[in-house]
């Protein structure tokens, strides 16, 4: 876990500033949630492509000239701290939209 982290820090995300988010989810969905994972990657792609989506039209709100991209890194747990379960995200998100300088 630690590897991965500086991995994540020294060599794959922009130096911006991030923000991190947790979705949890409702207890009558957790089993379900659990079994099926093509449900929870949906779920998972839906939460993460909103958030990006609020992010770039923010900046396009606030001026932003060109395109700009956010992003994010997604970890999925399956329990809480005592092993029960309870399927939710560790989303790691770029604050906010940046510009994506041309090649």
């Amino acid at each position: 876990m630690c590897a991965t982290a500086a991995n994540l820090i020294e060599d794959v995300l922009p130096e911006v500033a991030h923000r991190p988010w947790v979705l949890t989810f409702p207890f009558p969905w957790r089993r379900r949630l659990a079994q099926d994972g093509a449900l929870f990657g949906v779920l998972t792609r839906i939460f993460v492509e909103s958030v990006e989506r609020f992010h770039e039209e923010r900046a396009a709100r606030r001026g932003a000239c060109g395109a700009v991209k956010s992003g994010a890194v997604t970890v999925v747990q399956r329990t809480s701290g005592d092993m029960r379960l309870n399927p939710h995200l560790h989303v790691f998100f770029l604050d906010g939209a940046y510009h994506v300088p041309a090649d």
